[in-house]
């Protein structure tokens, strides 16, 4: 059965926080069990010992907690002082993206929900250092976009959580920008001038026009002005109210909302 086609450019946040259920947590056991370890498709629920600590996914750690059978250890980065750190790191480097553990978001969301009252620190606290980090963090690739080219885009330290938001945006904007690179290069290899552009469209061309609604090729100042414009509004959308109003910059935050602490 064929996926959907809104699904094809990446996941969704139910699915990353369903693979970010899978990292393992540290549980210490509140009750002796009576009986043996019991073998589950992917893990071992281990036989409970009183006071013993032991790893497990995180979705098992969820059901025990519910049951009241253990507590669970958050990480040591889930802390006020580790995630004000880094929130000032972000600050300090407005370049570059502190390094977080790969599913922080997830794993925030998680303890926040479900363990709460395991947490080391007020959870209040906890969440607001989150929302900042997650905000700063935002802002970070919006100005980014700015560097993006038809052969590269590198943003390290980002979470899946974090790409997948951009993912669909990055792909149609690198796509573009490589047809028209392509348009560009074509045009000005030897001999072009030769081929009679003004007689005849040829196939690059047609496909600037289509994108940008071009009329005149490449050649005309006022196409120029008209496909920097174009690519400046799609690189910069959003970032400074310019063009709040556009249907990039709803469909960039209806994907960043998806996934809500």
């Amino acid at each position: 059965m064929p996926f959907p086609k809104e699904l094809h450019d990446g996941f969704t946040a139910a699915e990353i926080n369903f693979l970010a259920e899978n990292e393992t947590v540290e549980i210490i056991s509140n009750v002796q069990s009576m009986g043996d370890a019991l073998p589950l498709i992917t893990t071992t629920l281990p036989k409970l010992r009183l006071m013993t600590s032991y790893r497990v996914p995180v979705w098992l750690a969820v059901i025990l907690r519910k049951q009241n059978k253990v507590t669970v250890s958050p990480p040591r980065w889930l802390n006020e002082k580790y995630l004000a750190n880094k929130y000032q790191e972000e600050v300090n480097y407005p370049a570059k993206f502190s390094a977080l553990p790969k599913t922080w978001l997830e794993t925030a969301k998680v303890f926040l929900k479900h363990f709460q009252q395991d947490l080391i620190d007020d959870g209040d606290v906890i969440l607001k250092y989150i929302q900042d980090l997650r905000e700063i963090r935002l802002v970070k690739l919006r100005k980014g976009l700015r560097n993006v080219n038809e052969v590269n885009l590198s943003f390290n330290d980002l979470s899946l959580m974090e790409i997948n938001e951009f993912r669909p945006f990055i792909s149609e904007v690198m796509g573009n920008l490589s047809r028209l690179q392509s348009a560009v290069e074509d045009q000005e290899a030897p001999g072009a001038e030769n081929e009679g552009y003004g007689d005849e469209e040829d196939e690059d061309e047609d496909v600037v026009e289509r994108s940008y609604g071009g009329k005149n090729g490449l050649g005309s100042g006022s196409n120029n002005t008209k496909l920097d414009s174009v690519l400046r509004d799609t690189v910069e959308n959003g970032d400074e109210g310019g063009a709040a109003g556009s249907e990039d910059d709803e469909d960039m935050d209806h994907a960043m909302n998806e996934f809500e602490l």
